[in-house]
């Protein structure tokens, strides 16, 4: 598993799930300050990432600055894949 892979794989379940607009957002984007993450997107996430990869986001792991990018999401998983 790369992070390529996991960013393809995040990208489509934020269009096909959440509505995600890809044409707003390169990796690196912010996905709450554009708009594509709310809360309840937020959670939608979370529930997804440790179903897909089998990991357990600790609470402390939950913050927006962790998830704000499809960059920054690739690397969490990674780490809690480790």
């Amino acid at each position: 598993m790369t992070a390529e892979n996991i960013k393809t794989e995040v990208r489509s379940y934020l269009i096909d799930e959440l509505y995600f607009n890809p044409r707003q957002t390169d990796d690196g984007t912010d996905l709450f300050a554009t708009g594509n993450l709310d809360s309840l997107a937020f959670v939608n996430l979370v529930t997804f990432l440790e179903e897909r990869y089998s990991i357990k986001v600790a609470v402390d792991d939950l913050q927006p600055e962790r998830f704000g990018s499809l960059d920054r999401i690739a690397a969490l998983v990674l780490e809690l894949k480790r």
